[in-house]
C-alpha cells in the first residue's frame, strides 16, 4: 500500500525523491528480501541469481540445443533415428525435452549447493550475505526474474509510485 504524504513523514518522500530509479529498484529488492527471510523459496531465486545459475543454465541449454538442432539432424552417424530430413515436429519435440533436462539439472545442482550452504552457514547468515550482494551490487538487471513473485511486483509497484509522488512534492 502506498503511503500518502503527511508532515509527520515528511522527511520520508525528502530522502526518497532523492533516490534514482536504480536505487529504488535496489530499495525494493532488498525489502522484499527483509519481508522473507525465512522463507527458503525466495532466498533460493535469490541464491540462483547471485551464484550465476541462470548463466549456467543458459550456456547449457544452448550446448543442448545445438546439438539438438544441428548434430542430430545433419549428421549421418549421430542421427540414430535415420531421419532422411529434418522434421519439425521432432526438432520441436527436442528443443522443449533438452529444456525440461537442463532444467532439471540445474534445480538439482541449486538445491543441493542451496541445502549444504544453509547446513554451513545457517538460513540468516546465507540472507544476510544475499542482503550485502545485492545493496553493493552494481548490476540489477539480473534481479529480473524476482518480478515473476505477485507480491514482489506489487512492493515495486507501491514504491515506485511513492518515489514519483516524492518526485512531485520536491522537485527543484
Amino acid at each position: 500500500m502506498t503511503i500518502s504524504p503527511k508532515p509527520d513523514n515528511e522527511w520520508y518522500f525528502k530522502k526518497l525523491s532523492k533516490l534514482t530509479k536504480d536505487e529504488v529498484w535496489k530499495l525494493t529488492l532488498l525489502e522484499f528480501l527483509d519481508r522473507n527471510k525465512k522463507n527458503p523459496k525466495v532466498l533460493k531465486s535469490f541464491y540462483k541469481i547471485n551464484k550465476n545459475y541462470s548463466l549456467k543454465e543458459f550456456l547449457l541449454f544452448l550446448f543442448f540445443f545445438i546439438i539438438v538442432e544441428f548434430l542430430f539432424p545433419y549428421s549421418k552417424s549421430f542421427n540414430f533415428i535415420g531421419i532422411e530430413e529434418p522434421v519439425p515436429w521432432i526438432n520441436l519435440f527436442f528443443t522443449g525435452f533438452t529444456t525440461f533436462v537442463v532444467y532439471v539439472i540445474i534445480s538439482g545442482l541449486v538445491n543441493i549447493d542451496f541445502n549444504a550452504d544453509v547446513e554451513e552457514y545457517g538460513i540468516y547468515n546465507l540472507y544476510l550475505e544475499l542482503r550485502g550482494e545485492i545493496l553493493y551490487d552494481k548490476k540489477t538487471l539480473k534481479y529480473y526474474p524476482m518480478r515473476f513473485y505477485p507480491s514482489f511486483i506489487k512492493l515495486e509497484f507501491d514504491n515506485l509510485v511513492d518515489w514519483f509522488t516524492a518526485g512531485n512534492l520536491f522537485e527543484e
